[in-house]
């Protein structure tokens, strides 16, 4: 049985999120941008999820790639997507400053 690494991708909105998972998960580079749009009914959560097998040593191993919408209302639900995570990968856009500096107010504080 292969072990099995969830790796959780977070930062501000239109920063290219969903754009890196899909190069690195399927490698192909989407044509259109479509916002992550996460969707809540019932407590159940609809996550867009990716999953790749990489081998290190020998061993497989499952990457379990979870993409999560950055925008604002959906702070108090994407904490969820958190439990059981073993990497945060947080991403900023080298053409916003803003998204940079939310990196330390608000997405590392948000994952601790």
């Amino acid at each position: 049985m292969s072990r099995q690494i969830k790796l959780v991708i977070i930062g501000d909105g239109a920063v290219g999120k969903t754009c890196f998972l899909i190069m690195y998960a399927k490698g192909e580079y989407p044509q259109e941008y479509v916002p992550n749009q996460q969707i809540f009914l019932l407590f159940i959560s609809v996550f867009d999820n990716y999953t790749s097998t990489v081998t290190v040593n020998g061993e497989d191993i499952l990457l379990s790639l979870w993409d999560t919408a950055g925008q604002e209302e959906y702070d108090a639900m994407r904490v969820f997507s958190y439990d059981n995570t073993d990497v945060f990968l947080t991403c900023f856009s080298v053409n916003s400053a803003t998204s940079l500096e939310n990196v330390e107010r608000k997405w590392v504080p948000e994952k601790l």
